[in-house]
């Protein structure tokens, strides 16, 4: 018995067998990257997280737009709706950059809403890009999604815009429809289609994705040692 709670057996038999084996592998998701890495959210996440969605300038472009919940109303919505959701950390400095999440999942229409919040919004840094392309990465292998959307307002277009064309479209706007600074905003619906991402994301993966899969080690016998990919 291992310290997990796990029994493994081994046979010098088997691992031949699983070698010559032809039989496709899933070609699962990573969330360690080459510059970022995504972490879910714990409970001692919490209190810095709810200081950046309610103080500064995110607190006005955030979800909460100048509302202040209280921290049980704050902690209700953080998870409410939720598919999945990922702290962005910076493997230099291991900080926090950000926040992304998916809600308003249709598992029937093949779909989900996913937003990203960068927390220091004056920084020039590509972070936050490289994690939502892992995230949306993440989000497209782990389930049979279509589309992704976005809804953005018109002032926090222009750190996406770049991308237009390539990895999304413009799905719909809903002209005035958005209060913030005094006046009024169109609301952007961005797209992520599945066949589009797979077919020109690759570039962008590269450069966020990790060059090398994490390794796993696997204790045998003596003399017979070994170690699997």
């Amino acid at each position: 018995m291992t310290s997990t709670g796990f029994e493994f057996h081994w046979s010098p038999s088997g691992i031949a067998d699983a070698e010559a084996s032809d039989s496709p592998k899933p070609d699962f998701a990573n969330l360690d990257g080459r510059h970022v890495y995504l972490r879910t959210v714990q409970p001692g996440d919490y209190v810095a997280l709810q200081m950046m969605e309610t103080q500064g300038e995110a607190a006005m472009r955030w979800r909460f737009r100048g509302h202040t919940p209280s921290p049980e109303q704050w902690l209700a919505t953080l998870w409410n709706g939720v598919l999945a959701q990922f702290l962005v950390i910076s493997k230099r400095t291991n900080e926090p950059q950000g926040l992304l999440y998916a809600y308003n999942t249709s598992q029937q229409d093949r779909h989900t809403y996913f937003a990203a919040l960068k927390f220091n919004l004056r920084e020039r840094s590509p972070l936050m890009i490289l994690g939502t392309a892992i995230f949306v990465e993440y989000l497209f292998k782990c389930w049979d999604f279509k589309t992704l959307y976005m809804e953005v307002p018109a002032f926090n277009f222009e750190q996406f815009s770049s991308g237009l064309g390539k990895y999304f479209t413009i799905e719909g706007r809903l002209r005035d429809n958005y209060i913030c600074g005094g006046r009024w905003w169109d609301l952007l619906i961005l797209a992520i289609r599945r066949d589009n991402w797979d077919h020109r994301a690759q570039s962008l993966l590269s450069v966020a994705q990790s060059p090398k899969a994490a390794q796993v080690r696997l204790r045998m016998p003596p003399g017979l040692e070994s170690e699997r990919a």
